[in-house]
């Protein structure tokens, strides 16, 4: 999602309450101020927030008062010292912050944040209190309220997570370049991905499911969309001597012109179509990128997140910037 996309979300969320119509759902949640819920609560109510969404991305709202449907406003800055004390009531890994923005909203500057939940469950730390012996919660959301998981509310999380494979990066490349019709530079990846079922089930992975993030701070937020999925392949003759097709490698891994699909490990190749962006040339550029990979295969509720972290290398001819993680693609 680019940061135009958040804050469209955040403003049609913010008209719902001013018109006096319900505005929270299943991902989004608003708070009047920073400290109208205290770290502890936060803590709860996000991680229930979490992982009650299937592992989409959930939106919060800062500044806005849904039942007096009024925009109250909120500082963006004072999110430096609200995130780290609520992260810390945490257990484990917390909901990422995927992005931050101040936007108004009649006169008032709010603030929107992004939050992962890919990674569910996620556990909260219990205050000690008198005749509480436990130390941890899986909280959930319920509504408009928090509770704890139940066993129902597990196995949601727990049977999704079980069909989702595990990828291991074993080489990427991202390029900047301009195309040969046009002075507009674009950006590719490719990366290498060795992949693991959890289970015997065929997997089968839409590549209309699959997307990449790049942030390179000051400069640009891409996410591309168009991004394709196959084993590696070699030419092989074809029966009868009529020249060559590219056959699949793999005994476990075919894709078609729509779908990889899975039978068990083996090397998946990702490739995306070059994306417009905005020229790069006056800003210095980072020695280190990462981008990130989105994989939901079909039937599954949850997304895989595999980030792939790159150093900048010398450039080949054709391209502007080159960043690279493990051994090449082969891709240029």
């Amino acid at each position: 999602m680019t940061r135009a996309q958040l804050e469209a979300w955040a403003l049609r969320i913010v008209d719902r309450v001013v018109a006096g119509k319900p505005a929270e759902d299943a991902r989004v949640e608003l708070k009047t101020a920073w400290a109208s819920t205290d770290p502890p609560a936060a803590a709860r109510q996000l991680g229930g927030h979490a992982n009650a969404s299937g592992g989409e991305p959930v939106l919060w709202v800062i500044g806005v008062d849904e039942r007096r449907a009024k925009v109250i406003g909120a500082d963006l800055a004072e999110i430096a010292n609200w995130m780290p004390q609520v992260s810390s009531h945490f257990e484990g890994r917390t909901p990422a912050l995927l992005d931050n923005i101040a936007f108004d909203h009649s006169g008032l500057a709010l603030v929107a944040l992004l939050f992962d939940t890919s990674r569910i469950p996620y556990t909260v730390k219990i205050p000690r209190l008198k005749g509480i012996s436990a130390d941890l919660e899986v909280p959930w959301r319920d509504g408009n309220r928090t509770r704890s998981a139940t066993h129902e509310d597990l196995i949601r999380i727990l049977v999704p997570l079980s069909r989702l494979p595990e990828f291991e990066v074993v080489a990427g490349d991202m390029f900047i370049n301009r195309a040969d019709d046009g002075p507009a530079p674009r950006l590719r990846l490719a990366a290498d991905l060795y992949v693991y079922p959890q289970t015997s089930d065929r997997v089968i992975i839409p590549f209309r499911r699959c997307s990449c993030r790049v942030v390179i701070p000051d400069w640009f937020d891409v996410t591309i969309e168009n991004v394709a999925l196959h084993p590696q392949k070699q030419p092989v003759r074809r029966i009868g001597g009529d020249g060559f097709e590219n056959r699949s490698t793999s005994l476990t891994i075919d894709s078609t012109t729509s779908e990889a699909i899975i039978d068990g490990p083996g090397l998946l190749l990702l490739r995306t179509e070059p994306k417009p962006i905005l020229d790069p040339l006056a800003i210095p550029m980072p020695d280190e990128v990462t981008a990130t990979i989105y994989v939901r295969p079909a039937g599954c509720e949850v997304i895989a997140i595999v980030p792939v972290a790159m150093r900048r290398i010398e450039r080949e001819e054709q391209n502007l910037f080159q960043w690279r993680a493990g051994a090449s693609t082969g891709w240029n």
